[in-house]
């Protein structure tokens, strides 16, 4: 599989992933003490923290019964995902699904931030659901691959759960 981004695409995905990062409230260790690949001698390689969004977006697929799931920012990067999602180039289906979005906003006369529209796409055995998260600065679309619409409801508390993991650590209280 080769890549075909450019180093400020790249750049500007390690800022957003800084930023998510500072927002969970959950420092990321530079390297963990120890970390070792065969449980010999310390090797110095450093060993992933957990991803803060791992939890929130597992609670969010299980409420969308989605098998898979994927936020995107107003520039339609995804900036996290879960699930399995097969061989579909899930950075193409983020930007394709907030351009779905936008031009059917556009066919019903919908103003960004006027109620919620969401769209869903038939994709074989598939539904792919989404909608958008008004989460203060950031305004942010969600996407569900799944077996049948996500519903009202599910949307609600999907999109009220992204908007904790995007509020500073203040606002969210005691963990």
């Amino acid at each position: 599989m080769s890549l075909s981004v450019s180093s400020s695409d790249l750049e500007r995905a390690r800022g957003l992933a800084r930023q998510l990062a500072s927002l969970s409230g959950t420092p990321v260790p530079a390297r963990a003490p120890g970390a070792r690949l065969d449980g010999g001698a310390e090797t110095g390689v450093a060993t992933p923290a957990p991803d803060p969004w791992d939890a929130h977006l597992a609670f969010c697929r299980a409420q969308a019964t989605a098998e898979g799931l994927l936020v995107v920012d107003r520039d339609g990067l995804v900036i996290a995902r879960a699930g399995d999602w097969g061989r579909h180039d899930v950075d193409s289906i983020g930007a394709r699904l907030l351009g779905a979005l936008e031009q059917a906003e556009l066919m019903v006369g919908l103003a960004q931030g006027e109620g919620q529209l969401s769209v869903a796409v038939a994709w074989g055995a598939h539904v792919l659901s989404g909608w958008r998260i008004d989460a203060g600065a950031a305004a942010l679309v969600v996407g569900s691959l799944g077996r049948a619409v996500v519903s009202a409801a599910a949307r609600g508390v999907v999109s009220a759960r992204i908007r904790e993991a995007l509020a500073p650590a203040a606002e969210r209280g005691p963990v």
